[in-house]
């Protein structure tokens, strides 16, 4: 739903994607200050950031993947994704008066 709640954030999340690279191509993927990088396996990478690595409460955060093909030719690409760990409110009416 590219959306963070607590606990995923708690949790961590991994972010994952495929490319048209060769396998064995390594692949950066940028969030925040963090940066990962993972190998494409037939065509598929994942990565994984820890709840440290994820960026504060965001109504916009992005994203990004870099790779090269065995040939030196760059693909990226970017994700938009909302940080939202703040707990709604909730209060209780007077329940009787005197």
């Amino acid at each position: 739903d590219d959306k963070i709640n607590a606990s995923e954030k708690t949790a961590g999340v991994t972010v994952s994607g495929t490319t048209t690279a060769e396998n064995g191509q390594t692949i950066t993927v940028v969030w925040g200050s963090a940066t990962k990088t993972a190998l494409v396996a037939s065509g598929a990478w994942s990565v994984s950031f820890a709840s440290a690595d994820i960026p504060a409460d965001a109504a916009s955060s992005t994203i990004t993947a870099s790779i090269s093909d065995a040939a030196g030719n760059p693909g990226s690409t970017t994700k938009t994704v909302a940080i939202d760990t703040t707990a709604p409110t909730v209060v209780i009416a007077t329940v009787a008066t005197d």
